[in-house]
């Protein structure tokens, strides 16, 4: 989320926010947040009964309920690779997007299977790069989340978290988790800073509109 200083800014839809769990991060650089899910993920959702709504709007990503060229920045974290047309997302993403808008799309490269509920895709920076430009964007740029180190740690991590949960918290609670991120983080740039950069964990892709 660093990006998020440079590109967020003015109206701000969070697509498929989920639980909304960057509000405060996203909140800080714009004036206003609106964000969207259809609440499908069990994972995210088990009482969907819960009250209020953490969305501000309830509707399918694919399909907003929004007009043409509502906001100057979308931020959409971890949802392309749940959406089974992809391309049909990045559409509709840059469709409510202002023009100069920006849209900032995070996805895993290197993870595992993890249905909310379905898992469909893993994208490479030539794979976002293309679907920015099909939907008409101009890549600013690709820039890739951890190195060889931080994606096996973290792909032991959400194993822990999807099948193991109770060990995940204590790891959380113990924060080894973290001491093993800025351990990881500190081989990646100081250490073995010659990996190449496509050994990643995932990637994040801004791109605007033109």
């Amino acid at each position: 989320m660093r990006l998020l200083p440079k590109y967020c800014r003015g109206m701000t839809l969070d697509a498929g926010a989920g639980r909304a769990k960057y509000k405060s991060l996203i909140t800080t650089y714009c004036t206003r947040y609106i964000a969207v899910d259809n609440m499908s993920s069990l994972y995210q959702f088990a009482n969907k009964r819960s009250a209020p709504l953490p969305v501000d709007i309830l509707a399918d990503v694919l399909q907003l309920p929004i007009r043409d060229a509502v906001f100057d920045c979308v931020v959409c974290t971890q949802v392309i690779e749940h959406v089974p047309q992809p391309e049909r997302l990045v559409r509709e993403l840059a469709r409510v997007l202002k023009p100069n808008g920006y849209l900032i799309i995070s996805t895993g490269w290197c993870c595992p299977y993890h249905p909310e509920p379905k898992d469909f895709y893993r994208f490479s920076p030539d794979g976002l790069a293309y679907l920015l430009m099909q939907a008409g964007l101009k890549v600013v740029e690709i820039v890739p989340q951890g190195g060889v180190f931080t994606a096996t740690l973290y792909w032991w991590a959400r194993l822990f978290e999807l099948h193991a949960p109770i060990v995940h918290s204590v790891l959380i609670k113990m924060r080894l988790l973290r001491i093993l991120e800025f351990l990881c983080e500190y081989l990646e740039t100081r250490v073995f800073a010659f990996l190449s950069k496509h050994d990643a964990v995932g990637y994040t892709v801004v791109g605007r509109k033109q």
